[in-house]
């Protein structure tokens, strides 16, 4: 279907574009890891001392680490929305496990499930696409051995 475009209305062909596509994920990425950074440092400083203070350095520490570990999971073709969805299953599991070996100590235990959760939530497309690709280059491998070894008999 083409598009009409209107006279004041400039053309953005990267933004169409695979690039651009590429370029929003990352940007996205980037955005939930400065959150997820944000939240882990407020855990984090609350735990080590729970001053203002502590947890203000903490949440900046923490979002300007993770930036760039949402820059590198964006690249390799994780997603916000699953980041978020792993750091949510691991905040919920991380508090439990933490109530039932520690109570006094839980939150610590939620911070780092947390953390594991999206990490594992950011990567969970990108490791089944690659499972995706070598089982298919191996099912190719296969057929080309099998048909070239019927050729050689």
């Amino acid at each position: 279907m083409a598009r009409v475009l209107l006279p004041c209305q400039a053309v953005r062909p990267l933004e169409e574009s695979r690039a651009g596509l590429v370029r929003a994920r990352v940007a996205r990425m980037m955005a939930a890891w400065l959150v997820l950074g944000a939240i882990v440092g407020i855990g984090t400083g609350t735990t080590a001392g729970g001053e203002a203070a502590m947890i203000l350095s903490s949440a900046l520490a923490g979002m300007i680490l993770f930036p760039p570990v949402g820059l590198l999971l964006g690249l390799i073709g994780g997603r916000a929305r699953e980041s978020f969805i792993g750091a949510a299953i691991g905040a919920i599991l991380g508090t439990a496990l933490g109530m039932i070996a520690s109570p006094a100590g839980f939150l610590n235990a939620a911070t780092h499930a947390l953390l594991i959760g999206a990490l594992a939530g950011a990567t969970f497309r990108p490791y089944l696409t690659l499972v995706r690709w070598v089982y298919s280059a191996l099912q190719t491998a296969a057929g080309f051995t099998l048909r070239l070894a019927g050729r050689l008999t």
